[in-house]
């Protein structure tokens, strides 16, 4: 199950060892991940020494992104007021791949799935079904919804990632908003486009995505890992 490109290195620390695997979607300037954001590369070199610098002209939401409570509403936490806590920390990632495509996801469905280990103060990952996908022809994706996604929340997490290849935030724009007010309203981030949570071999893990300091940002580009432990569980 697990696809060894996602596996980067190990790493160990005072807690033990850990292999570390890349969630994030790679970008480029012809391929910015499902969203279809674009990103923006100027190449040049400094007049000084000759070494090479790149201006960027990047999309918030590109790529894998934590959407902040600035998302939502100009008064609520950019990228630099949101604690980076948020991002970082035990993740329990619940798999929904036995939902058939086009499913509307219930709170049963997220308890069946495990919800009762997502714990208090903890992130919350979930992936679907990988034949759930989105193409030109059509959308299959898993339709989140916001009573499911209301069982999430009231599980007192740090913030929500998923993959967004296979569930979809915007089934309709109503639910779209209403998971948005559940989530970001509360201050928790939803961290997008994490194409390969379903690839993980494992169940619990520890997380980090951080956001980029710039103020005023209402989500941004972030380069997520998940930290598996190699001898039982922390």
């Amino acid at each position: 199950m697990t696809s060894q490109t996602l596996l980067r290195e190990s790493l160990t620390l005072p807690g033990g060892e850990f292999d570390i695997y890349d969630l994030s979607h790679p970008m480029s300037e012809t391929d910015t991940g499902h969203t279809g954001h674009q990103l923006g590369m100027e190449h040049g070199n400094f007049d000084y020494d000759g070494t090479a610098w790149i201006r960027m002209s990047i999309h918030s939401h590109a790529g894998s992104h934590m959407e902040l409570p600035r998302n939502l509403r100009a008064d609520l936490a950019d990228a630099i007021e949101t604690p980076l806590s948020t991002g970082i920390g035990w993740m329990e990632i619940l798999d929904l791949s036995d939902l058939p495509p086009e499913h509307v996801l219930t709170v049963e469905d997220l308890e069946r799935a495990g919800l009762d280990r997502v714990k208090d103060g903890e992130l919350a990952g979930i992936f679907s079904n990988p034949a759930a996908t989105k193409t030109a022809e059509a959308d299959r994706r898993i339709r989140l919804s916001s009573s499911a996604m209301q069982a999430i929340a009231d599980r007192g997490i740090s913030a929500i990632c998923m993959d967004n290849g296979t569930l979809a935030i915007e089934a309709t724009p109503e639910e779209c908003i209403a998971i948005h007010n559940i989530f970001l309203g509360h201050g928790i981030p939803i961290i997008e486009n994490l194409y390969s949570l379903g690839e993980v071999p494992a169940s619990r893990v520890f997380f980090v995505a951080l956001a980029l300091p710039v103020q005023g940002l209402d989500s941004s580009p972030v380069r997520a890992i998940a930290l598996v432990p190699k001898t039982g569980e922390r």
